[in-house]
């Protein structure tokens, strides 16, 4: 088989993952931003609420962390093909 490596697909594919993680990480900022005025809530709900999001921001996190690395584990499997740099 023959296969041809497409740089402009692949140039394509590291913009779209820069462009999601860019929003995860919003996501994430948002979320953040709306439990640092949590201090003066008190109620148990609200303290569950706070401790749950929270843990979805580290998750948010995770993800990011997650796909950089995918992103440059592929930018380093392109170069290799390719013998160019994106």
């Amino acid at each position: 088989m023959n296969f041809v490596f497409d740089i402009n697909a692949a140039r394509q594919l590291i913009s779209e993952i820069d462009a999601y993680s860019q929003n995860v990480q919003k996501s994430a900022v948002e979320i953040l931003d709306i439990l640092e005025f949590s201090d003066s809530w008190n109620d148990n709900n609200s303290k569950e609420f706070i401790a749950n999001n929270k843990r979805i921001c580290d998750d948010l996190i995770k993800i990011v962390e997650a796909e950089e690395e995918y992103k440059n584990a592929y930018k380093e499997r392109v170069i290799e093909l390719t013998g160019q740099y994106i």
